[in-house]
């Protein structure tokens, strides 16, 4: 499924706040707006890719628990912190390199595993309210 399909073409758009499409096999983010106003949640789908991700994410992008096999696409601001990590594909590029294609506060390897749920509650606590 693309986002559009679920959300509608936001295609160069803004989108005001926090935009979550989290665990609803996703499988492109074409559609998504350009700029998003808050955080960008777009994981546990079946990403393979980042093309269409939004260009500018004001708060936090998370892509984290897809498939992915490269960073292509990513947004070229995130204001927050940028969390890919679980996409094993990933693992093959050097934290180096991303943190040159990724200027933010850059998590890829989930160095002690949590289990999802954790990460999920976790996520819920810290961004509960917004």
């Amino acid at each position: 499924m693309k986002f559009k399909d679920k959300f509608g073409d936001y295609t160069g758009k803004t989108w005001e706040g926090n935009l979550s499409c989290i665990e609803l096999d996703l499988t492109s983010l074409e559609g998504a707006p350009k700029i998003v106003n808050g955080n960008f949640f777009c994981f546990i789908n079946n990403l393979t890719s980042l093309k269409y991700a939004p260009e500018i994410v004001e708060g936090s992008f998370y892509c984290s628990y897809n498939n992915l096999t490269s960073l292509e696409g990513a947004p070229k601001i995130v204001k927050g912190i940028f969390n890919c990590y679980n996409n094993p594909k990933l693992y093959e590029l050097t934290e180096n390199k991303l943190k040159k294609i990724i200027k933010a506060e850059l998590y890829i390897f989930d160095y002690v595993p949590i289990p999802l749920t954790m990460y999920l509650k976790r996520l819920r606590e810290k961004y509960k309210g917004e």
